[in-house]
């Protein structure tokens, strides 16, 4: 193909599949809060929690989700409480993403190729439809978008970055571990990544280069500080033993489902190849560490990209071993992808570069239609629960009886009740119509914690 036509090609997968994207949010996307985003965001704009240090920092179950919290809240005041803008923010920071990807790749490579298509066709697929039209997702959705972004800082330059790609990264090391649990994974072993950074500009020797070092230092340790802070672990199930087969086995698996999955489980042939591309990418960056000196600031980010990966995927089947092939999760491990990607296209021979981010690339695209029907079921369904809780709404039923006739909604009652109170008095969105008044206005109903009152 030639570089004209790989150019219209990819800009064109890319447009199709972010127009796609913003069209199923425009189509399907709930105008309903859902479950976790009772007990994170609403709470703000009922005014029952102010916005201070210890609301935004308030651990979700075990995420601190701090900044999705700052920017659903921003979204929201700039909306009037359009619950769909955090599903539009999702979509346009993943389609921003893939256009990152696509120019690192175009600077790496000195073109663009066909296969740089592989990235829309991985971030803005329906199989990510949780992602897509839920906004509390974000705190899913922002962490591929943080750790691709350090990412691309790492493929781009053989040397040491510059000092403002450095900043870049090391803000968005800062950001992962007070965006959702995953980050408080990922972003120490990126953190070794920018204190090697540091230590070639401290051996260069310049004595203008020792405070950039020193800066360097500081930003790492920082990055694994706020990691520490940041995680609190699950209390409510004690996990299998963390090596059992089964761990690791379902790590694999969820690493495959970045590719994508038909049925409730990815196909075994899929895991295995998935788990062979790998231990090949682990093998070539190794021989690149030993044999090309000049390579080895980047051959290490790589490795600690594949690694960080890898210890998430870990890190999920041991935490949440009934939750594993939950179709929330390919998103977070779809950057190994891209890191295998950037591996072999900077370092592959000519034939097995071509061949094998080609194959990368085919294997994204074979999935997509499947997840494509998959995400447009769930899309169709949610909607139609969301209208039937709005006709109700509009239609004056009694709150009581929307609460127990809603319940997917929210799983606690008395909880959802008060909040959809809190929401009328409020006039949020349609809940300014909700009928309070057929039933009694229960005196016992405790508000949610309130950090800061």
């Amino acid at each position: 193909m030639t570089n004209r036509k790989s150019i219209v090609f990819v800009w064109s997968v890319w447009a199709i599949m972010t127009s796609a994207a913003l069209g199923l949010v425009v189509t399907y996307g709930p105008e309903v809060p859902f479950n976790d985003e009772f007990d994170s965001t609403v709470p703000h704009f009922t005014g029952e929690w102010k916005l201070n240090s210890r609301t935004i920092f308030r651990h979700n179950v075990n995420h601190c989700i701090a900044v999705p919290r700052l920017i659903l809240v921003g979204l929201g005041h700039a909306t009037d409480y359009d619950i769909r803008s955090g599903m539009y923010f999702n979509v346009l920071a993943l389609s921003a993403l893939s256009v990152l990807l696509i120019m690192t790749a175009k600077y790496v490579r000195g073109r663009v190729c066909w296969t740089d298509s592989i990235f829309p066709a991985l971030f803005l697929n329906w199989g990510h439809y949780k992602t897509l039209l839920w906004s509390i997702q974000m705190t899913v959705g922002i962490i591929p978008v943080f750790s691709c972004i350090v990412l691309a800082m790492i493929v781009k330059r053989r040397m040491r970055p510059t000092y403002t790609e450095i900043l870049v990264a090391g803000l968005c090391l800062l950001a992962l571990p007070i965006s959702q649990a995953a980050g408080v994974v990922t972003a120490p072993p990126l953190a070794l990544w920018l204190f090697a950074t540091g230590v070639c500009y401290w051996k260069s020797g310049a004595a203008t280069q020792r405070p950039i070092a020193a800066t360097v230092f500081a930003l790492s340790a920082a990055v694994v500080v706020v990691a520490f802070l940041a995680y609190q672990p699950p209390l409510d199930y004690l996990p299998p033993a963390p090596w059992s087969r089964y761990v690791v086995w379902n790590s694999i698996q969820l690493l495959s489902m970045s590719f994508g999955k038909v049925g409730a489980y990815p196909d075994m042939r899929v895991t295995i190849a998935t788990a062979g591309l790998l231990v090949m990418s682990v093998t070539l960056l190794l021989q690149v560490w030993r044999r090309q000196p000049e390579e080895r600031l980047r051959a290490w980010g790589l490795l600690l990209f594949l690694g960080a990966s890898a210890a998430l995927a870990l890190g999920i089947a041991w935490a949440r071993p009934r939750e594993v092939m939950s179709d929330r999760y390919p998103i977070l491990v779809a950057p190994i992808v891209c890191g295998v990607y950037f591996t072999w296209l900077l370092y592959g021979k000519l034939i097995s570069r071509t061949s094998v981010c080609a194959i990368v690339c085919v294997a994204v695209f074979w999935f997509v239609p499947a997840r494509t029907v998959r995400g447009f079921h769930w899309a169709r369904d949610r909607a139609a629960k969301a209208a039937a809780f709005e006709r109700d709404v509009l239609a004056g039923v009694p709150i009581k009886e929307i609460v127990s006739q809603h319940r997917y909604i929210y799983p606690q009652a008395e909880r959802m009740e008060y909040m959809l109170r809190t929401m009328h008095d409020s006039k949020l969105g349609i809940f300014r119509y909700l009928n309070t008044k057929d039933s009694e206005s229960p005196a016992n109903d405790a508000p949610l914690e309130t950090p800061g009152d």
